[in-house]
């Protein structure tokens, strides 16, 4: 009878254990004072992750990543940290040295003008954080992410 409860009580914390304790909230296209292609632009095309994490975790070593595809879904470019954000008083807006439990944080990756028309347009985004075997990734806009490939979608939770 003990074992029954405890095998019970195992599967129903089975999901929780699934599931990163690093989480993107919100993906989604933005605006924003944001240095890319070489040069600062106040309004700037990006894409905006919202993150947060349980428990607290240290940023070293953490990624967040964008993988930009085509609408055929072939990667067009890879961005392997956000985009520098314009403070507004010549200087710009700190990296978190450690994320806290519970708190948003945007970060914005800027699009490259190659990557906003012609053939090399994108069409889908995906972004991914976290550390060692516990990443999320999120697709905007919304698709089937299991159709695109990307180096850590083998660890993805």
């Amino acid at each position: 009878m003990k074992s029954l409860l405890l095998l019970g009580l195992f599967l129903t914390t089975l999901p929780a254990l699934a599931e990163s304790q690093f989480q993107i909230d919100l993906l989604g296209n933005a605006t924003a004072a944001v240095y890319v292609d070489g040069a600062w632009l106040d309004s700037a095309p990006a894409v905006e992750a919202k993150v947060s994490v349980s428990p607290a975790s240290p940023a070293e070593g953490v990624i967040l990543k964008a993988y930009f595809y085509s609408a055929d879904g072939k990667l067009l470019q890879t961005i392997d940290k956000p985009s520098d954000l314009n403070a507004g008083n010549g200087g710009t807006v700190p990296k978190p040295t450690s994320y806290e439990p519970g708190k948003k944080y945007s970060f914005y990756f800027g699009i490259p003008g190659t990557l906003q028309k012609g053939p090399t347009k994108w069409k889908r985004v995906i972004v991914v954080f976290g550390k060692g075997s516990q990443i999320s990734a999120k697709i905007y806009p919304k698709d089937d992410i299991k159709k695109f490939s990307f180096p850590e979608k083998s660890v993805v939770k």
